[in-house]
């Protein structure tokens, strides 16, 4: 009996996935869907900018190539326009629920957020609000305990 129950559980498990992979808008494809807006649109212009602005001072000793840190603020406004519409519709990137979605993005966001161009998505309000949400976890606070930022002095970029 025990097992004839199992193997109902592992049926209506599959059945509901296959519902998720059929409805766009359920959390499985919306997930899937900003972890690739993360890798492809955010993570290269705010990582590049944290490379020149936090991580080759602190590690390599060499001053930030500030074209570089010109062209990806250009691009990076675009992205964070995208991340601010969304987040005006919903709490979170997926939905209302805290997912993969939005802890993917906490070490790119972590060490671009320690650089003077932070004013940027502190002047997106929901982008701002959705960050220090994040941000202000205990997971989060643990996991920022491992991510040095070092480096020379956070400015405010006017």
């Amino acid at each position: 009996m025990q097992q004839q129950q199992m193997h109902q559980q592992q049926i209506l498990l599959q059945q509901q996935l296959m519902g998720f992979m059929q409805h766009p808008r359920q959390p499985p494809l919306w997930i899937r869907h900003w972890l690739d807006v993360e890798a492809h649109q955010l993570q290269p212009p705010a990582g590049a900018i944290a490379v020149e602005c936090v991580i080759a001072p602190a590690l390599f000793g060499r001053e930030r190539n500030q074209a570089i840190v010109d062209e990806n603020v250009e691009k990076l406004k675009k992205v964070l326009e995208v991340y601010e519409a969304r987040l005006a519709q919903s709490r979170y990137l997926a939905g209302d629920a805290l997912s993969l979605a939005d802890l993917s993005q906490f070490t790119i966001m972590h060490y671009f957020m320690a650089t003077e161009y932070a004013t940027l998505v502190e002047a997106l309000p929901h982008v701002s609000a959705w960050w220090k949400g994040l941000a202000a976890r205990p997971a989060a606070k643990k996991v920022a305990e491992f991510m040095p930022l070092g480096g020379g002095p956070s400015k405010k970029h006017e």
